[in-house]
């Protein structure tokens, strides 16, 4: 048996009476602690031998053996004369060494709050019971956390019970299922700290952020759910809802703040992901009414990659957005899809892999108003795949408010690849400059200006096939920029035999008045040389009208030519001004010179003469001014 020295009377005790006289004969009666229930005590370490009870002192008041107590026990002592009157009485005793009762107490569900913790550098002193409360894990109410048992009841138990939850593990809490299902619901300031969150009970909604909650936070989560939304707000009054490095997979809506959601300020997402095999992988949407905003500010995706069976990434009537950094995988409708929504929003340098309808596209709100401010579009990359048709890179659409408020939009600096038409606006005033639309080999359309619309700025199109692509396409009284054309090419092009670029076309049905500032391209070919001959450049028909400088330069290494005139075209006839001819130190053998400017059944050629052969040469075609349709 396990013994343990006794504190009181255990070696070599001596006891006496009140006046000090050795106890002779004195009688030491031993009990459980707190009864009147002997309890044995032993003579030697090896808890084998029993003392009697009473121990009887010797003549000299000492005991005549060792006292040794069962370890995890605890006694009470009574002492008294041999004629059996009382002493004292000693409880609550227990052997040397014996931290029994200690390891108990510590074992006990308070044990924590019994050993005291202190931060490094002059923390404040509190409890390790206190510490660890300040985080709760849905393993402290019961969650099995082992993909099979449904842990909701311990999950929300858990949100119940603390502001911030952490869920270490990689293996998924089943929180609903077929035949159990349910919805988390996050608290007014919960912090959802890292944890795997799945549903296969298709819930309408998973995981729910509550009325007037403030600064509800979730990091590193992963979330798997049903058909259902995976992740929603759709009660009022929200604010500063932060998202970090969610993992969000559902058949439903990935992200959603709804209709419902009105008053909430601030909804940040950061650096994550988010799929949706049908519905949006983000959707912020606050329309409103007709004739009534909505009340919701500040929403944001940032650094996400998405991946949808519908929109990618949609806005509607939030005041204060921006979708910036984003990867865009998949969408299967627009990747940026914008409605109700001039309302100081932000589409920047986020990418597109493979867009398969438009890139973008804006829709007018469904009321005036007030609050409306141009919105930004820049730096973006949007690649198309498949055939372009009737797709659109950047579609700003026909806005019927009156006034319109789907104004001086800037769409400033993106690429677009393989769409239909590169950039289609549709609406009033509009800030679109250094684009680059790349056109594939079916027929596309860089530049679309429809009735009343203005692009202002240069933009780049690239990869334009003569004969297959148009340059830039305007409606009534609309006016485009300058446009860069590059990669100008047809098969078989060969001066002067070429097919010439359509530089411009007039939208059928939309009226007259549209205007072009200007374009610039490149064509390649050879000459024959030994005399004079005519370029064709590009076609003016008898609607065409052009006014401005006309200039076309070959540079070959050492080799060049430039000649530039003031033109002008009625529809009929082409009228040459002052012009400036430059010819620097030629290459070739023979000579060449620079002519003049002429027009053929409405083509616009350049004349000159060459004594030698030109072969693989390229000349620049330059205009600056207006050139338009009637």
């Amino acid at each position: 048996m396990a013994v343990n020295l006794s504190l009181f009377a255990g070696a070599g005790w001596q006891f006496f009476d009140n006046n000090g006289v050795p106890l002779a004969g004195g009688l030491l009666y031993t009990y459980a602690a707190g009864t009147t229930t002997p309890l044995a005590t032993y003579t030697t370490s090896a808890g084998n031998i029993a003392n009697a009870n009473p121990i009887v002192l010797n003549s000299a008041g000492r005991l005549a053996n060792e006292v040794w107590l069962t370890t995890g026990s605890s006694y009470k002592f009574i002492l008294q004369t041999s004629l059996a009157t009382q002493i004292g009485s000693y409880d609550n005793i227990s052997g040397s060494n014996d931290f029994t009762s200690i390891y108990a107490a510590l074992a006990a569900s308070s044990g924590s709050s019994l050993i005291g913790f202190i931060a490094a550098g002059g923390a404040t002193a509190e409890t390790v019971q206190t510490k660890l409360r300040q985080i709760v894990t849905p393993q402290d109410f019961g969650a099995v956390d082992d993909g099979t048992t449904v842990d909701r009841t311990a999950i929300n138990s858990a949100i119940a019970a603390s502001d911030r939850i952490y869920a270490p593990t990689e293996t998924a809490y089943l929180a609903s299922k077929i035949g159990d299902t349910g919805t988390i619901l996050l608290g007014a300031k919960t912090l959802l700290d890292s944890g795997y969150y799945k549903d296969t009970g298709n819930v309408a909604e998973f995981i729910t952020i509550p009325a007037s909650s403030t600064q509800v936070t979730l990091r590193d989560v992963k979330i798997t759910a049903g058909t259902g939304i995976a992740l929603h707000q759709n009660l009022t009054n929200s604010v500063d809802t932060i998202i970090y490095g969610p993992r969000v997979d559902s058949a439903g809506y990935s992200i959603l703040s709804n209709e419902n959601s009105d008053g909430s300020d601030g909804f940040v997402i950061l650096g994550g992901v988010a799929a949706s095999s049908t519905a949006d992988a983000v959707n912020f949407n606050h329309p409103g009414t007709a004739g009534s905003l909505a009340t919701n500010y500040n929403y944001s995706a940032i650094g996400m990659m998405l991946s949808s069976g519908n929109f990618a990434y949609s806005i509607s009537g939030t005041l204060g957005w921006a979708a910036i950094g984003n990867h865009i995988r998949t969408s299967t409708l627009e990747a940026f899809h914008v409605e109700h929504s001039q309302r100081r929003g932000v589409i920047g340098f986020n990418t597109v892999k493979a867009a398969v309808a438009n890139g973008v596209q804006l829709l007018p709100p469904l009321t005036a108003d007030p609050a409306a401010d141009p919105v930004v579009v820049m730096g973006n990359s949007i690649t198309h795949t498949g055939a372009p048709s009737t797709t659109i890179g950047i579609n700003v659409v026909n806005n019927a408010q009156t006034p319109g408020y789907l104004i001086s939009n800037s769409i400033v600096g993106n690429v677009l690849r393989d769409f239909g038409v590169g950039i289609s606006h549709a609406t009033s005033t509009q800030l679109v400059d250094n684009n680059v639309v790349i056109l594939n080999s079916s027929a596309g359309t860089g530049l679309q200006a429809s009735r009343q619309s203005y692009m202002a700025g240069t933009n780049a199109v690239q990869e334009f096939i003569s004969g297959t692509h148009v340059a830039v396409e305007i409606g009534a009284a609309s006016t485009v920029g300058s446009v860069i054309i590059n990669g100008l090419r047809a098969n078989g092009y060969v001066l002067p035999a070429a097919v010439l670029p359509t530089i411009l076309t007039h939208s059928d049905g939309r009226g007259t008045g549209g205007k072009c500032y200007g374009f610039f391209f490149k064509i390649s070919g050879s000459h024959a040389g030994g005399g004079a001959d005519n370029i064709n450049l590009f076609q003016c028909g008898a609607n065409t009208r052009m006014r401005g400088n006309l200039s076309v330069s070959l540079d070959n290494n050492a080799t060049g030519l430039f000649y530039s005139a003031a033109v002008h075209w009625d529809g009929t006839t082409l009228t040459v001004g002052s012009t400036l001819a430059e010819k620097p130190l030629e290459q070739y053998a023979g000579s060449f010179s620079a002519g003049t400017f002429n027009s053929s059944a409405g083509l616009i050629r350049f004349n000159f003469n060459s004594t030698p052969a030109l072969s693989d040469v390229t000349f620049v075609v330059d205009f600056s001014g207006i050139f338009f349709q009637v």
